[in-house]
């Protein structure tokens, strides 16, 4: 559990990931997804306002680690 703050926003956050350890890397990957009205995020539009993004936003990583 963390905090994530977007425009200056900040919100409790879980993210969950899978770590994986070989030889002297570390691989976490992971996926969240976030709301665009919790954190003020303007939604995407096309066609003059008539066609919105949902309100959802997926993030998904992957962080690589090696010890040196």
């Amino acid at each position: 559990m963390g905090a994530l703050t977007l425009h200056g926003v900040t919100k409790p956050v879980e993210i969950p990931a899978n770590v994986a350890f070989h030889g002297n890397t570390v691989t976490a990957r992971g996926e969240f997804t976030i709301r665009h009205g919790d954190y003020r995020i303007e939604r995407l539009s096309a066609a003059a306002g008539t066609v919105k993004a949902g309100d959802e936003i997926t993030l998904s990583f992957t962080l690589v680690v090696a010890k040196t």
